[in-house]
């Protein structure tokens, strides 16, 4: 009986952990296809499209608009 009960808390304890590790990882908030297509980089008619990295939405929008700006400085 006292072995069960050893085990119950052990699984428990384990099943805890996991999730606190899986709870932890770090996301991935929006990402873009592995391969891009080519209109990315491009100008279209009436449009600027550009794409940034960063940790955060934010710091990824961020360079977005640095890379915009270069665009159009170009």
């Amino acid at each position: 009986m006292k072995s069960i009960r050893t085990h119950k808390k052990l699984l428990f304890l384990l099943i805890g952990l996991l999730f606190i590790v899986a709870c932890a990882a770090e996301r991935v908030v929006k990402k873009s296809q592995r391969h891009r297509p080519d209109w990315v980089y491009g100008m279209m008619k009436d449009y600027f499209i550009s794409s940034g990295v960063g940790k955060s939405f934010e710091e990824a929008q961020a360079n977005a608009l640095l890379n915009l700006k270069d665009m159009v400085i170009r």
